[in-house]
């Protein structure tokens, strides 16, 4: 039986696709398109508005539109950037029926797929945008295996890397916080840090009660380890660290991990802010803005067990 393909609206939620950026979204397209799927491109897709693809009402009517097309199964973003959030000012969300479709991103998309998953709207998943093909050729098989495929393991490759570019490192084994119980289960919820802390208090969050979460962080300060401390407390003082069932953290980049000092480590600062959880806390995951990534499929269950973590 061949591979399954899809008819994929394609969105710009966040950044412009121009310069290189513009390359990989159409090398991108093109692979996708080869490989058997229908893809529609948005008028969003190419267009320019400073350091967004277009207003947030144009972005919310294109999106809207790719929700309602019965001919769309999945919705793949470009590219993450910032101020995915403010589309959903614009999104009637109870416009929408409940759907099968799959939405596709991570970084600044997490906005999104919170959203879609508060108010039932469609399957979201955590997992490569166009412009990761160029990267990491072999994404978009990742995605369609997670999305077919049966219970597997979560495992750390021997490397990863950025970008091309930057070249490779050594990616170092997943490590657990000690004095937290060995093992739990419960559905994923992946999502990029500092997205998600932009929306607490908002009505577009769902439930964190007993779920496996899945975090990942990307560089946006110049002291990126205090920066990443503080979204971590203030996830914790809003409550939404209280009732998980686990809490995985993806590897920080080399140059966030670069900051870390004797004292001022990845692991000490998980340990504080769960302190008084008793849930198995993982880190250092291959997860993130990193190549490979894993692909999250929310909702999917998740098993977090001595010798690793699995998705059912």
């Amino acid at each position: 039986m061949g591979q399954k393909t899809y008819t994929i609206g394609i969105i710009a939620p966040s950044l412009p696709s121009e310069g290189k950026r513009k390359e990989k979204v159409q090398t991108a397209i093109a692979y996708l398109e080869k490989s058997g799927h229908t893809v529609l491109t948005g008028k969003g897709t190419y267009s320019i508005s400073g350091y967004k693809s277009s207003s947030a009402q144009e972005r919310a009517a294109e999106l809207f539109g790719f929700l309602n097309d019965p001919r769309v199964d999945m919705i793949l973003a470009t590219t993450g950037g910032y101020n995915s959030n403010e589309i959903l000012e614009f999104l009637d969300l109870s416009k929408i029926e409940p759907t099968q479709k799959i939405f596709v991103g991570y970084s600044d998309c997490t906005a999104l797929s919170m959203a879609f998953q508060r108010h039932t709207i469609c399957r979201t998943v955590c997992g490569p945008m166009l412009v990761d093909y160029v990267d990491y050729p072999e994404c978009f098989e990742q995605l369609f295996l997670a999305l077919d495929g049966g219970p597997r393991p979560l495992t750390n490759e021997f490397e990863s890397w950025e970008s091309l570019e930057k070249g490779r490192f050594p990616m170092a084994p997943m490590r657990r916080l000690p004095n937290k119980v060995s093992s739990s289960v419960g559905p994923a919820l992946a999502a990029n840090l500092s997205t998600l802390c932009l929306m607490l208090g908002t009505p577009f969050l769902p439930s964190f009660s007993e779920r496996i979460l899945f975090l990942e962080y990307d560089r946006e300060e110049q002291k990126a380890l205090p920066s990443l401390e503080r979204f971590l407390w203030q996830l914790r003082q809003s409550g939404a660290l209280r009732n998980l069932s686990g809490l995985v953290f993806g590897a920080l980049q080399p140059s966030v991990a670069g900051e870390e000092t004797a004292t001022d480590t990845i692991e000490r600062i998980l340990g504080e802010v769960t302190a008084g959880y008793t849930y198995p806390v993982i880190y250092n995951a291959q997860f993130g803005h990193i190549y490979p990534s894993w692909v999250i499929v929310n909702g999917k269950e998740v098993r977090l067990l001595d010798d690793g973590v699995w998705v059912e």
